[in-house]
This record gives C-alpha cells, sequence and structure tokens, in this order.
C-alpha cells in the first residue's frame, strides 16, 4: 500500500470525529460482542481486540445496515473473528460451542451471496481504494496504532509496547480511525465528505 500522506484532511489528534452510525453502533453492542467473544478467548483484552476486529470488517464493508439487522450481522462477523482465533490457538478446548462446519457454512454463504457478483467486485474495489486514501489521511501516529493492530495483527497491548505508548492511547487511535475511515469510504473526496457533514449539521439545527 503506498501511503501518501495528507494530515489536513483529517480531524486532528484532539478532536472527535462527527458522530456515526458505526460510533452508536460501537456503543450499543460492544458489551453483548464481547460477553460472546469472551467464551472462546482466555483473555479479556483479546475479546476487546476481536470486537475492534468485528467492527474493523464492518466498516470496511460498506455496508449501511437497518438498525434492527445490525446486531446479527455483527454476531456472524463475530463467530468468524472466533473462528480465526480458534484457527491460530492450539487451544482447541477454548473455543465457542459453535462448530467449525458451522463457522466455514456462515463464510460461505456470504461468499456465495456477494463475492461472486461483478458489481459487487467493482463496489468492493472502490472501497478499497477510498479505505486507502482515509488511511493516508489519518494523523501519523493514529494511522501507525491502526495498522499494527488492524493490518499486522497485533494486540493492543503489543503495538502500545511497539509506540511506546499506554493500551488506552492505542484504543483512542484505533477507536477515532475506525470512525473516519467508516464514514470517509462513503465519499470520494475529503471535501465531499466535509460538505454532507456540513448540510447534515444544518438539518439538525432545523426547528419544526
Amino acid at each position: 500500500m503506498n501511503a501518501r500522506v495528507s494530515n489536513s484532511s483529517a480531524p486532528p489528534d484532539n478532536e472527535l470525529p462527527a458522530p456515526s452510525v458505526l460510533a452508536r453502533t460501537y456503543l450499543r453492542l460492544r458489551a453483548p460482542l464481547k460477553r460472546f467473544l469472551g467464551r472462546s478467548m482466555q483473555r479479556k483484552e483479546d475479546a476487546e481486540d476481536g470486537v475492534q476486529e468485528v467492527f474493523l470488517r464492518y466498516a470496511a464493508s460498506g455496508k449501511q445496515l437497518p438498525h434492527d439487522e445490525e446486531a446479527a450481522y455483527l454476531h456472524v462477523a463475530a463467530r468468524n473473528v472466533s473462528h480465526t482465533a480458534w484457527q491460530q490457538s492450539a487451544r482447541r478446548e477454548s473455543v465457542e460451542a459453535v462448530s467449525l462446519d458451522q463457522h466455514t457454512e456462515i463464510a460461505e454463504e456470504l461468499a456465495a451471496d456477494e463475492s461472486t457478483e461483478p458489481l459487487y467486485r467493482a463496489e468492493h474495489r472502490q472501497r478499497l481504494s477510498r479505505m486507502e486514501e482515509a488511511l493516508a489521511e489519518l494523523p501519523e501516529r493514529r494511522r501507525e496504532a491502526f495498522v499494527l493492530h488492524a493490518i499486522d495483527g497485533l494486540t493492543q497491548t503489543e503495538v502500545a509496547e511497539r509506540m511506546g505508548i499506554t493500551r488506552r492511547m492505542v484504543y483512542n487511535h484505533v477507536t477515532l480511525a475506525y470512525a473516519y475511515c467508516q464514514m470517509r469510504v462513503q465519499y470520494r473526496t475529503p471535501e465531499e465528505m466535509k460538505i454532507a457533514q456540513a448540510l447534515q449539521a444544518l438539518q439538525g439545527n432545523e426547528t419544526p
């Protein structure tokens, strides 16, 4: 991935991005997803990392699901994350009670529904391109934490040790990066995103 760094387009480190659907969904479903993943992961921090991975996959998918469908979709994503953890672990007995066959069937069904369609492949390439742009627009330290955790696969504790910062700072960097990328992939340019945000703010300030 070629990094075209342009920090001016991203929110400063000390500012939260505009509230997003992803952020609200995260606050609503983080606890039940963490409990679910905690049944198959021995360490609490691994379950927390698993929740972050679930929301990364949701953000990268570009989906905008109805409120009443989000929990089911993210539960499937959590099962797939659990499956991946099972593959990487020698402790088979710690796996959540859902069978490997069920995990595989879910993955195959999702692939059959979407990945074979030409239109879906084109949309997927577009989302990947925008995600690359979004990463380049992030502040340097935020991008570093996000890439180390979400792409290189380091735990948040390992990222904290690598970067010489606290685990809480890693968590903040990764969460803010998720929120920015989830919003950014919906627009062709940062400027288009800012215009849309401004219009939404105006609509929110209108009185009935």
